[in-house]
């Protein structure tokens, strides 16, 4: 089951921030949990390099000459190297090298310069020894070896055109340049940059830097570039690194990625850096974890120490390491600890967000008035449709969503601020009731709530959605209007209007959806009709997914997720089976990808063992009405008698 997740900010400027994990539908109406399916969550409105480099001259040939200039003014060293007997062997270069980099650390001011001179003029040649020394623990070592690494080539021959034009000015002692250049490098029309960005990881020496690397590969949308720490361990010592390495296998094994990031956690909070506020995915993405796992307690103690670490603030400057703390404790708690987590906060108790913490606290310990009062509060607080935007954000966030509803709904009634000209809140606010409306069962306020957003947006804009590592990706018109008529599609199939059926099915062959939600809905339906576009519709969903899984053919949820998609559409079965089994045996124990497999398996004709399956898989996760539905399903095709699933 996926247990992190990442949304773009619902916030007209759309900062990334995290949403909570779990097994919470697109927009709560699909029969199957969102885990099956790694899509995206929601869509929202998007709005609207100082020094030069010293010229290095390598050779051996110029590095014999610095050496020998420098021995020159050694009287004592010239002697001994004309007095050395002419049989021995010459100095290799590598011990040439390891020479000059010990003398890096040498208590003469005068020998340190010298051997950084003489390193430099080797250039390329030294960069491996120079790194090595760049590690050291030795300060003294460390730093002038970090000096030198700058000073040396970045790019390598493998390098595109680009990338090497990129780099040339990479060694810039200026950490805030060398940042700048690697957004450069990640931007999504610089292609082929994975390698590049991976170096760099791994050898820039300060971790400052290296943290920006990190924000970005995680971003990234070339799946290469997180792939090949999965294979490559590491450094242990290198919270960056450690942090790439745990994005890498957080879709291929939660459980190890968790290692990796609960590594990264422990070297931060002891020397913090300057994360470039990645750190706070680190801490969201193992708080997930812990959810998941139901050890909230863990996830209690990771948040506090966020806060003193050093936590980002939301809108209102309330540190969201706090807000998230009470929200495990509306949701989960209270948790121990609670008294002197209020006691943390101080005045920030009186904030709206930690005030319907609080409400939602009191309804759990059945303190219904301290819950009405709280709840009371926090909605009179908001002034501003920018202030219950962000706060309906925050509700919309953490799943409650009769709190969310009310404040969207308050934001529409009030009149459009002095420094609010557009229609963003509106279309945002509408997008997100139509998502609260689907995940009700109310498919017809779902699609009124999206269609009256393009109305808002006057039929085009920019929109944007995004994946659990918060990789962005646009959302077209097309999209958009696709989501509008499987809603209403939804509606006219309840109160079985076939000509609204028939006229939205159409409009859906037409647009050819690829969001696979939608097309393991309506291709059954098209084959039910016996019409044209059921075949155009399903490819055009499994040519969109299996391009994904080619570029990363070890994603467990890539994997999952497009044998669902045939198995729901009776299509491909057989590689559906083979992706199904590759996926159950990366996550043995995981209920979603062993439901899937029960499910190919059905639909392959092996009733019985889709029995087996299934009742495996509600051992992982048991009373799933889903899955309870699904068993039953396949009991009675089967055999095999009826028995309580364990």
């Amino acid at each position: 089951m996926n247990s992190s997740g990442a949304k773009s900010d619902s916030t007209p400027t759309l900062t990334p921030l995290r949403a909570p994990a779990g097994p919470s539908s697109r927009d709560g109406e699909m029969r199957q949990p969102l885990h099956y399916l790694q899509i995206a969550l929601d869509y929202y409105v998007l709005t609207p390099k100082k020094l030069a480099a010293a010229t290095v001259i390598s050779g051996h040939f110029l590095a014999l000459a610095v050496i020998l200039a420098f021995l020159g003014n050694r009287p004592d060293a010239v002697a001994a190297a004309t007095t050395q007997p002419p049989t021995s062997q010459p100095q290799s270069l590598d011990d040439r090298i390891a020479a000059l980099v010990a003398q890096l650390s040498s208590d003469e001011p005068n020998q340190r310069q010298s051997a950084s001179a003489a390193l430099l003029a080797l250039g390329r040649s030294a960069r491996p020894a120079i790194l090595r020394a760049s590690r050291s623990e030795e300060p003294i070592l460390r730093q002038q070896a970090a000096a030198i690494l700058l000073q040396l080539p970045w790019d390598t021959p493998q390098d595109s055109d680009k990338v090497r034009q990129l780099l040339h000015n990479y060694g810039n002692p200026d950490t805030a340049a060398r940042r700048q250049t690697v957004r450069t490098l990640a931007e999504p029309d610089e292609p082929d940059t994975a390698a590049a960005l991976s170096r760099l990881l791994d050898e820039d020496p300060s971790p400052d830097v290296r943290w920006t690397i990190a924000a970005c590969l995680r971003r990234s949308d070339q799946p290469a570039a997180l792939n090949r720490f999965r294979a490559v361990p590491p450094r242990n010592d290198d919270p960056p690194a450690l942090a790439v390495c745990g994005y890498a296998w957080i879709e291929v094994n939660p459980d190890k990625a968790g290692q990796f990031l609960h590594r990264c956690a422990v070297l931060e909070f002891a020397s913090p850096n300057d994360d470039d506020g990645e750190f706070d995915f680190v801490i969201q993405t193992l708080c997930d974890l812990a959810v998941a796992d139901k050890k909230f307690n863990a996830a209690a103690d990771l948040r506090r120490k966020q806060y003193a670490h050093g936590s980002p603030v939301d809108e209102a400057a309330i540190p969201t390491a706090l807000l998230e703390l009470f929200a495990l404790h509306a949701n989960d708690g209270p948790l121990p600890g609670l008294e002197q987590d209020i006691k943390l906060v101080g005045s920030a108790m009186s904030c709206t967000k930690i005030q319907y913490a609080m409400s939602r606290l009191d309804a759990r310990i059945g303190k219904k008035a301290d819950s009405d009062a709280a709840r009371a509060a926090a909605f009179a607080a908001s002034t501003t449709r920018l202030q219950r935007y962000h706060v309906g954000d925050f509700l919309f966030d953490h799943a409650w969503d009769d709190l969310a509803e009310a404040e969207y709904k308050a934001l529409l009634k009030m009149p459009p601020d002095a420094n609010d000209p557009n229609s963003i809140l509106e279309a945002n606010a509408h997008l997100r009731l139509g998502s609260l409306a689907a995940k009700r069962g109310d498919d017809l306020a779902a699609a009124q709530n999206k269609e009256q957003a393009i109305r808002f947006l006057g039929g085009a804009a920019n929109l944007v959605r995004s994946d659990p590592r918060g990789r962005a990706s646009i959302v077209t018109m097309a999209d958009i209007w696709a989501d509008v008529h499987w809603h209403y599609l939804r509606a006219a199939l309840a109160r079985h209007d076939e000509p609204e059926v028939q006229r939205r099915l159409d409009e859906l062959s037409r647009l050819r959806p690829t969001d696979p939600e939608i097309v393991i809905e309506v291709v059954p339906l098209l084959d039910q009709r016996k019409g044209p576009g059921a075949d155009a519709v399903f490819d055009a969903a499994f040519e969109a997914l299996k391009a994904r899984l080619d570029a990363d053919p070890q994603n467990a949820s890539l994997l999952n997720g497009l044998a669902w998609l045939c198995a729901r559409c009776d299509r491909k079965l057989a590689d559906a089976l083979n992706w199904s089994q590759q996926a159950v045996a990366q996550q043995p124990q995981n209920a979603a990808f062993l439901d899937t497999l029960a499910e190919v398996n059905f639909r392959l004709g092996h009733a019985d063992q889709a029995v087996q399956l299934e009742t495996k898989a509600l051992q992982f996760l048991p009373g799933d009405a889903f899955m309870t539905g699904q068993l039953a399903r396949f009991r009675a095709a089967s055999s095999r008698p009826a028995t309580a699933p364990n």
